[in-house]
């Protein structure tokens, strides 16, 4: 069914003759007619699936990036849509049945639930409980085929429906997203990174054979797409170069950073903290991250810091960090914080010592601007996209060197870093949503063109 344009009224005020006397008769005389005039729509569509697929993506920064997206599509989106296009921006939100959108998002889009299985769901089939049969790549292969049909079948069918002016797919990449649907409008897709070519061997290599398949249809499946968008300069070199695509089709949009990290913010609520300074790790702690390179750097400071890692508690890979940081004989320094509030994220980022953040690689490296807008240090790598929006705000160290990592952290203890924080606070503007929601909005019309 065609969706009808919204309709605008202008109040026209309609003045009555004047009275024989020749005065105007009272206002109360005085009344308006409504007219009302077609406005075209401009429907944005967003594909929200990868953010809540499994293996906890909407705590990661892949949730947070696609929510920051919509949220400044909502606030900022309607007045650059009208400026730009002269419609009114309406945005359809494609989600997996069943699972919640998150609760700032909820209720304020045009919500379209696709109805299909999932890969990655918890109801598993039958087959995949027999231990002897289980292991079979044939089985798992013919599943995610027989999964990727019916969720290209269903989004396709949802997205001809809506009668978009263009689809944003935020998360191509991902596990959840099934980038090889059929389209009646122009395709916007991001990659977030490269992570699973550019380092094989926490990426591509460590999957079995029907995963290493499904990532590589995935890449393939880019080339649907009327233009990219890469969330740094350092991704979209890595896309030309790791995936071949033209430069000129790709934009670089920088992802959104609340301003309310930059607000003043009441020391946090944490009471393991006790008061005590501290750094700051926060992510779910991937071997890439560098987690024991931080914990073992941490361990040589002479100093009555805590470190305190925002990740969530249940991870394997936060329970390991944990088990680590007791092995260095730091057990009662260390702090696994679990999920927290956004509001004592603020007050973590606001108040730490510094953020200590020294990935092998990162398409962005949110948790890096987020410190720079709150104004707190920042120990980042000098490598990726790290070293791109920390270059003037950060101290950079090889990802890989003990050594420069807690020489890095003393740096930050002894020394006044007034003029590096300054800079990253301006540094930061670059973030702001209402910017990047203006560039993103630019590259649609680009894939519009």
């Amino acid at each position: 069914m065609m969706t009808q344009p919204h309709k605008t009224f202008h109040m026209v005020m309609e003045c009555p003759p004047r009275a024989p006397s020749g005065k105007v008769r009272p206002h109360s005389d005085l009344h308006f007619v409504c007219q009302h005039y077609p406005v075209e729509t401009f429907r944005v569509g967003i594909d929200f699936r990868g953010a809540q697929s499994g293996g906890g993506s909407g705590q990661r920064g892949i949730g947070r990036y696609a929510t920051d997206l919509v949220l400044g599509l909502l606030e900022f989106g309607p007045a650059i849509v009208a400026a730009e296009f002269g419609k009114t921006l309406e945005i359809v939100l494609f989600h997996t049945a069943g699972v919640p959108l998150p609760s700032e998002i909820n209720g304020q889009v045009e919500a379209a639930p696709i109805e299909a299985p999932r890969w990655d769901s918890p109801n598993k089939p039958l087959w995949m409980k027999i231990p002897k049969v289980r292991s079979l790549p044939s089985l798992h292969q013919a599943h995610l085929e027989r999964t990727i049909e019916a969720q290209h079948r269903a989004m396709s069918q949802q997205v001809q429906a809506a009668k978009l002016d263009v689809l944003h797919l935020p998360t191509a990449l991902d596990v959840g997203s099934y980038p090889n649907l059929q389209a009646n409008c122009p395709v916007v897709m991001t990659v977030l990174d490269t992570i699973i070519l550019s380092l094989p061997e926490i990426g591509l290599n460590r999957y079995p054979k029907h995963l290493q398949w499904y990532y590589r249809n995935q890449i393939l499946n880019l080339a649907r797409a009327n233009r990219l968008v890469t969330i740094s300069e350092a991704t979209k070199s890595d896309v030309v170069r790791q995936f071949g695509f033209d430069a000129n089709m790709i934009d670089v949009v920088y992802p959104a950073v609340s301003t309310r990290f930059g607000e003043a913010h009441s020391a946090p609520t944490l009471g393991a903290l006790n008061a005590r300074p501290y750094f700051l790790f926060c992510s779910v702690p991937d071997p890439h991250k560098n987690p024991r390179q931080v914990i073992e750097a941490f361990s040589r400071l002479k100093t009555n810091h805590a470190l305190v890692f925002v990740a969530p508690a249940s991870h394997p890979e936060s329970m390991a960090a944990q088990e680590y940081a007791a092995s260095l004989g730091i057990g009662d320094r260390f702090i696994l914080t679990g999920f927290v509030e956004t509001e004592e994220l603020y007050r973590l980022f606001k108040h730490a010592t510094a953020l200590g953040s020294p990935s092998q690689m990162e398409g962005f490296g949110l948790p890096v601007a987020q410190a720079m807008r709150a104004g707190t240090p920042v120990i980042t790598s000098n490598n990726s996209a790290q070293a791109e929006i920390a270059a003037r705000a950060g101290i950079l160290v090889d990802p890989n060197s003990v050594d420069e990592l807690s020489a890095a952290m003393e740096q930050v203890i002894s020394n006044d870093l007034s003029d590096r924080l300054a800079m990253g606070v301006e540094d930061a503007k670059q973030f702001d949503p209402q910017t990047v929601t203006l560039n993103l909005l630019q590259s649609f019309k680009k894939a519009l063109a």
